[in-house]
């Protein structure tokens, strides 16, 4: 169910796990999720899209006498996970492969403290539906967290400007203005707002935490040099799909260009959203 298929994640793990390593980015994330949540020592915590275990490091290092359970679609991500785990000589993480949407199905029998998903939530197309299936893993605190950057909840002002960029090129491309405000519109329907998506899921937000962190531009030029992430998926709408495949890359280019010289030269900053919310009396 992943936006994003389980082939290009693996094709891509290695050079994530290599940006990982060298910048700590979703480990910096990761760190002031798992800091909102009251992970004990016995916690048994299931990650959702666990990846190569930045987050899932961190998990096993709070709960040495708990578990960890990893689930991740792809496979390619799951062995350089293992081969982390072992080097760090983690024995209470275990990864399962398998696709979010099907959590209930991949994971029946077993039961844990709190979910926890970490900068990846949004690419599940039915998070209503992994929100529900949760539902029935939990047990107290029930308890889910998730991260994610500030782009996915961004500001009016700023998707009329991406907007505004992307009909330019289109109609630059000799993509008719009909068919481009259609596209726009079913990209805008696809938008999730994620507290809204927990409410009405079943569940209670009882924290919803902004922070912030400088990344240097050296960074963020390995991280979109990532195979997954070249295409950014802020640029995989219904419109673009559509469209002949060279036209669809030479437009793709072209807004990656325009997002990098919208930035500063120097170090940028990352700012993010923290929601931990707990499932309802009535769920």
């Amino acid at each position: 169910m992943e936006s994003i298929k389980a082939d290009s994640w693996t094709q891509s793990a290695t050079e994530y796990d290599s940006f990982e390593k060298r910048w700590h980015f979703y480990e910096t994330v990761a760190e002031r999720l798992v800091r909102e949540l009251p992970i004990r020592s016995d916690s048994r915590v299931l990650e959702l899209a666990s990846g190569t275990g930045a987050c899932t490091s961190i998990l096993a290092r709070l709960c040495p006498d708990g578990e960890v359970v990893g689930l991740e679609q792809s496979e390619g991500m799951i062995d350089v996970a293992k081969g982390n785990a072992r080097s760090a000589g983690f024995n209470n993480v275990r990864f399962v492969q398998g696709d979010a949407g099907d959590v209930a199905a991949a994971l029946r029998g077993v039961s844990f403290d709190m979910a926890v998903c970490n900068s990846a939530f949004w690419h599940f197309p039915d998070g209503s539906g992994v929100l529900k299936a949760l539902r029935g893993l939990l047990r107290s605190p029930r308890l889910v967290g998730m991260s994610f950057p500030a782009w996915v909840s961004s500001s009016a002002e700023r998707r009329a400007a991406h907007r505004a960029k992307l009909r330019e090129l289109l109609l630059n491309h000799g993509v008719a203005a009909e068919e481009i405000e259609r596209g726009l519109r079913e990209s805008e329907a696809r938008r999730t707002d994620l507290p809204e998506l927990l409410r009405t899921s079943g569940y209670a937000i009882i924290k919803d935490v902004s922070f912030e962190f400088e990344f240097a531009a050296e960074g963020r030029q390995q991280w979109r040099a990532i195979p997954v992430f070249s295409s950014s998926p802020r640029s995989r709408s219904p419109l673009l799909s559509k469209l002949d495949p060279s036209v669809a890359a030479e437009v793709r280019v072209e807004m990656a260009e325009w997002r990098r010289q919208s930035l500063p030269p120097g170090p940028a900053t990352s700012r993010w959203r923290i929601l931990v919310a707990e499932v309802g009396e009535s769920s």
